[in-house]
C-alpha cells in the first residue's frame, strides 16, 4: 500500500515566505505543494475548481482580502479539509478568532523551521483528516441508521473526555497522548464488544452511540452500560497519564433525538467537576437552578485576618454549589466576575496604581479558571492566586514611601504640618509631592490632614469628658470657632447635630 500524499497549497503575499515554506515541504515525499498564491482571491478560485486539497497554509493578514474572511470562505464551502495559519502576529486574539472560524493550527513565522512545519502538517492530517474520513461532523442521520440493526434497538449516548491531572500548584499537566491512537483504540474496543458506534465530531467531544435491544429491561440495560464503560475506562488508563470520563444521556429509541441527547450527555459529563473520583456519570442528578449570592468583603482584605475571611466566603459558596450541583459554567463565570470586582475594590480602596489593577485584572481575564475541571482544584487555585495578590499589595505598602508620610501626619496631627516638611521626607519637590499624594490618597494634603483632625475630634466627642476648648487645644486648633467651622465643612453636620445623632447627649456649649 503506497504512502498517502498530503496535498497542500501555500497562500502568502510575501514571496520569501512562500518560497521558504515550499522549499521545506518539497523535500518530503508524502507532502505535495500543489500550488502557491500571493492573493487569497486567486487561491479561492483555485480551490473551487480543484477539490481534494488537504491543507491550506496561509497568512492571516493579506492586502486584498482579510485572512479571517479567507478562512471563513474555505470552511463554509468545504474547499479544503484543514487550515494552518502562519502569521507574524504574536497575538492571542488573532489565533482565537482564526480557530473559531475553522483554522486548525496557528504558528508564528519567526518560529518556523522545516522540522516544525512538516511535523505540524503531519499531526493535523493524522489527527483530524483521517478521523473525518470515517465520521460525520453533522451527526449524519442516514449513516447512523445504516449502521443500526433496525427498529428493535434503543440508544444511550455517552460523551467521552480525556481528563488530565493537576500538579501541587493546581496546574493542569499535559496529557502527552497521541489523539489518533486513542481514537483507534476506543474504536477497536467499541467494535470488539459490539457496543454501538464511536463518533468523533469536528471540534466537539467524541461520543459513543451505545445500542441496546429494546427487549432489555432497564436494570439489564444499566448493567450492560456500566460494563461497557468500565471496559473503556480500564483499557484507556493503560495508555494515558490522566483518565477517561464518560457522561451519559437518558435512554431513547428515535435517532432524530441524537442532537438533543448529545447535549444532555454533555451536561451530565460536567458533573465530573464535583465528583472527581468518578468516571461514569448518569443523568439522574438534580441540579439546583437557584443560584447563591456571592459577595467578597473588600474593606478588610489587607487586615491580619483578611485572607481568612476571604477563604471562609469562598468555601461557603463552593460548598453550596457542590451540595446543590449548581451549573458548572455559571459557577465559573460568577467567580471570575466577583474576583475581578474584589480586585478592583481593594486596589481602589487602598489607593494603588492603575498599572497594578491592569496586571491583576489580566489574571482573571484569561481562560485559566474556565478550563479547570475539578471543584477542589478550582478553590485551591483561587486561594493561591489571591494569596499572591495579598502579598504583592502588602509588599507595595511596606515599600511605599508614602507609608512614612501618612504615619508622620498621624503622629503630628495636632501640630502645624507644612507641605515642604512632608515633601522633604520623600526627597521630592512640592509640586511632584502634591501630584503623588493626590494619586495615592485621592485628596490634597490639607484635605487629608483636616479629615484626620475631624476623626480625632469625633473620638474626643464620644468620650464625653472634654469641653470644646479642651478638644480644640488637643487637636491643634487655635480657637474653637475655627474647629467648629471645619467640622461642619468636612462632615456636613454641626458638632451639636453629630452629638445628638451619634452620641445621644448634649452639652450647653454644643454649637
Amino acid at each position: 500500500m503506497g504512502i498517502k500524499m498530503i496535498k497542500t497549497i501555500i497562500v502568502d503575499d510575501e514571496v520569501l515566505a512562500r518560497i521558504g515554506m515550499q522549499t521545506f515541504l518539497e523535500k518530503h515525499k508524502n507532502i505535495s505543494v500543489e500550488n502557491t498564491f500571493s492573493l487569497a482571491l486567486d487561491a479561492l478560485e483555485y480551490l473551487k475548481k480543484n477539490r481534494g486539497i488537504d491543507i491550506v497554509i496561509t497568512d492571516i493578514e493579506m492586502s486584498e482580502m482579510n485572512g479571517l474572511d479567507f478562512i471563513r470562505e474555505i470552511h463554509e464551502n468545504n474547499l479544503a479539509k484543514e487550515i494552518i495559519i502562519v502569521s507574524c502576529h504574536d497575538n492571542f486574539d488573532y489565533a482565537r478568532r482564526a480557530m473559531e472560524l475553522g483554522a486548525d493550527y496557528y504558528i508564528l513565522k519567526q518560529e518556523i523551521n522545516e522540522e516544525k512545519l512538516v511535523g505540524i502538517i503531519e499531526k493535523v492530517y493524522a489527527q483530524k483528516v483521517s478521523v473525518k474520513q470515517d465520521v460525520s461532523y453533522d451527526f449524519d442521520m442516514d449513516k447512523m441508521q445504516n449502521q443500526s440493526i433496525g427498529d428493535n434497538l434503543g440508544y444511550i449516548i455517552g460523551v467521552l473526555k480525556l481528563k488530565g491531572q493537576y500538579d501541587d500548584h493546581s496546574k493542569l499537566l499535559p496529557l502527552n497522548i497521541d489523539e489518533s491512537m486513542v481514537i483507534k483504540l476506543l474504536d477497536n474496543i467499541v467494535k470488539k464488544d459490539v457496543m454501538g458506534t464511536l463518533f468523533t465530531p469536528y471540534k466537539s467531544d467524541m461520543f459513543i452511540l451505545f445500542q441496546f435491544p429494546k427487549t432489555m429491561t432497564k436494570k439489564e440495560r444499566e448493567k450492560l452500560l456500566e460494563n461497557y464503560c468500565n471496559d473503556l475506562y480500564q483499557n484507556i488508563q493503560i495508555f494515558i497519564n490522566g483518565k477517561l470520563v464518560i457522561g451519559c444521556s437518558g435512554y431513547f429509541t428515535e435517532l432524530q433525538k441524537v442532537r438533543e441527547k448529545y447535549t444532555e450527555a454533555s451536561k451530565t459529563l460536567k458533573m465530573d467537576f464535583y465528583f472527581t473520583d468518578c468516571y461514569l456519570f448518569l443523568p439522574d442528578y438534580n441540579s439546583n437552578q437557584i443560584y447563591p449570592e456571592l459577595q467578597f468583603s473588600s474593606d478588610k482584605f489587607l487586615d491580619e485576618d483578611g485572607m481568612e475571611i476571604f477563604k471562609q466566603e469562598l468555601e461557603r459558596f463552593m460548598v453550596y454549589c457542590f451540595e446543590n450541583l449548581v451549573d458548572v459554567d455559571w459557577l465559573k463565570r460568577i467567580l471570575i466576575i466577583k474576583l475581578n470586582i474584589l480586585v478592583y475594590q481593594v486596589i481602589h480602596e487602598y489607593k494603588f496604581s492603575d498599572e497594578l489593577l491592569k496586571k491583576w485584572d489580566a489574571r482573571f481575564e484569561n481562560d485559566e479558571f474556565m478550563q479547570i475541571q475539578d471543584y477542589l482544584v478550582m478553590e485551591k487555585r483561587i486561594l493561591f492566586v489571591m494569596k499572591q495578590f495579598e502579598e504583592e499589595l502588602l509588599y507595595q505598602i511596606r515599600n511605599d514611601n508614602f507609608s512614612a508620610v501618612l504615619q508622620f501626619i498621624n503622629e503630628h496631627i495636632q501640630e502645624e504640618i507644612s507641605l515642604s516638611e512632608v515633601a522633604n521626607l520623600n526627597c521630592m519637590s512640592i509640586t511632584y509631592f502634591c501630584k503623588k499624594f493626590k494619586a495615592r490618597t485621592g485628596m490634597t494634603l490639607i484635605g487629608y490632614v483636616n479629615q484626620k483632625k475631624v476623626e480625632q475630634i469625633k473620638l474626643y466627642l464620644k468620650n464625653g469628658n472634654y469641653s470644646l476648648e479642651q478638644i480644640a487645644e488637643a487637636v491643634g486648633f487655635q480657637n474653637v470657632n475655627y474647629m467648629v467651622r471645619l467640622f461642619k465643612k468636612v462632615t456636613g453636620k454641626t458638632i451639636r447635630d453629630y452629638r445628638k445623632n451619634n452620641i445621644g447627649s448634649l452639652k450647653i456649649e454644643d454649637r
